[in-house]
């Protein structure tokens, strides 16, 4: 009960205690009456946390005294409590404790923005006891916003509308400083993420607007200038160079490719799938690691990708009877490996497409049964950026047998990166 009683306690307090509040004209009165700065008072509740310390008295309301603004002040905390507008401590402050700047001998008002969105927001709770929008708070007495004035939230990026070159910010200055040791540490922490967002991000929109060619046919004319034709090793160490020296490009890199190749030489497959051509980078690695008679499927969404693919693979001196690359995306090029492509079973296959397409797939090649007890799917990135839902089902679907390789990032030593190496082990 004491929750209702509130509100028109504190109406009838300003309107018995004071009836002169009810007088709009006090506001045009203030401009001849001279004023100081105060420090607000710990004491003034309604103005706890509002972003300025000083305040100017006489107020926008006529008070004179600090004594007389703190009680006419407290009537109205229990507005505050109601919640009905995230601006209304800001508008009552800015009337019963003004922002004071000494370089200004004027008051600092309300915008009329301000006062509107508070009056349209507590309107209707005040209404509910019985009480109207108070006379005293008449919202076109205030400034516009073409002068200096205090705006409502959603402007306090900006500066206040300025008079006479002056700018006033809500925020102390000495909270933004604050920030800076945070955003120090943060920059500092994370330095290895901003440099790659730099390299992979930046540095190849700026090179695609210079150049006016994808950033993987930049790569290409790097490699075919400086790599040795026919020389597949020649050829993967020209891209790194590249990646190292000029652009990030997203390969399985140097460190992975070695699990790679060694898993292709140790289990020998002869149906080998890849999911991601991109550059032709993995492709070159498995491909040279096949042995006699084994064929690669590579599969790739991207025609502008797979086209520069195609020519780094050949390049590399790999004909179409070891290296197939089939275009289009890898939800209908799965179900149709069997069919169309003679493919009865997978002993490898590699995932090193979109990361939130890895389970999709898993499961595709599992209901079309292209899986046999003991094919090894390796999934590249499934840390950075990681493949979250590939990794639960792997684990809960009882099918498989995990191990993790863990290690860094293409390119980049310091960011944490890893493959999922599976054995396919039984159906269910």
């Amino acid at each position: 009960m004491r929750i209702l009683l509130s509100v028109p306690v504190w109406i009838g307090i300003v309107c018995s205690v004071c009836p002169s509040l009810a007088f709009p004209f006090i506001l045009t009165q203030l401009s001849t009456r001279k004023s100081s700065c105060k420090a607000i008072p710990s004491s003034m509740t309604l103005c706890h946390g509002v972003g300025y310390s000083e305040m100017r008295l006489p107020n926008l309301l006529g008070h004179d005294t600090m004594k007389e603004a703190l009680q006419q002040a407290g009537s109205w905390v229990p507005l505050l409590t109601k919640q009905c507008h995230t601006d209304t401590k800001k508008f009552l402050c800015s009337l019963f404790a003004p922002v004071c700047l000494s370089e200004l001998e004027e008051a600092v008002y309300p915008c009329r923005s301000l006062c509107e969105e508070v009056r349209d927001g507590c309107t209707p709770v005040m209404a509910a006891f019985g009480f109207p929008w108070p006379d005293m708070f008449n919202c076109s007495q205030f400034p516009l916003g073409n002068e200096l004035c205090v705006p409502p939230a959603g402007t306090e990026d900006k500066p206040y509308a300025a008079k006479e070159g002056h700018t006033v910010r809500m925020v102390s200055p000495a909270i933004a400083l604050a920030f800076i040791p945070f955003i120090i540490t943060l920059i500092i922490r994370y330095r290895h993420y901003f440099l790659l967002f730099y390299r992979a991000v930046l540095v190849r929109k700026i090179q695609d607007h210079l150049t006016g060619i994808p950033r993987e046919e930049r790569a290409f004319q790097y490699v075919i200038t400086h790599a040795i034709p026919g020389d597949p090793q020649h050829v993967l160490n020209t891209f790194d160079q590249y990646c190292y020296h000029c652009e990030h490009l997203g390969n399985i890199g140097p460190q992975k490719g070695k699990i790679l190749d060694r898993l292709i030489y140790e289990n020998a497959p002869l149906n080998v799938l890849e999911l991601g051509t991109y550059c032709g980078y993995a492709t070159i690695i498995i491909a040279q690691a096949l042995p006699l008679g084994a064929r690669l499927y590579t599969v790739d969404a991207n025609p502008q990708k797979a086209a520069v693919a195609e020519k780094v693979i050949r390049l590399a001196g790999f004909d179409d009877d070891t290296v197939e690359l089939l275009v289009g995306p890898s939800e209908e090029i799965i179900p149709q490996l069997k069919d169309k492509h003679g493919v009865q079973k997978l002993d490898f296959v590699f995932m090193d497409h979109g990361k939130r397409y890895y389970r999709r797939d898993l499961l595709l090649l599992e209901d079309v049964g292209l899986l046999q007890e003991g094919t090894i799917i390796l999934a590249d990135n499934v840390f950075f950026p990681g493949a979250p839902h590939f990794l639960q089902y792997v684990k809960s679907s009882g099918k498989y047998h995990c191990k993790m390789h863990r290690g860094s990032l293409e390119y980049f030593r310091y960011i944490r990166d890893g493959m999922a190496e599976l054995t396919f082990t039984k159906l269910k």
